[in-house]
């Protein structure tokens, strides 16, 4: 697979923890981070990261799928 500059930026933030998704109101859940929305909504749909659920939210993880790809785009 070959990955976009956006989304190795957007699997390195994700492998860094800066990737959240918080409850900012009413049933209105916010993907945050140093990376657009889209870009990291895409790599979760690719199955190359996931959400896990903490107190605060939510927060991105790369599945094994993601730490492969992340390595061989290097």
């Amino acid at each position: 697979m070959t990955l976009t500059e956006n989304q190795k930026r957007a699997l390195t933030a994700i492998q860094q923890g800066t990737v959240t998704m918080r409850n900012t109101g009413y049933a209105s859940w916010r993907i945050m981070g140093p990376i657009h929305p889209s870009v990291v909504g895409r790599v979760i749909a690719l199955g190359l990261a996931a959400w896990t659920t903490n107190e605060d939210g939510k927060n991105a993880v790369l599945t094994d799928a993601g730490s492969a790809a992340l390595v061989a785009s290097h």
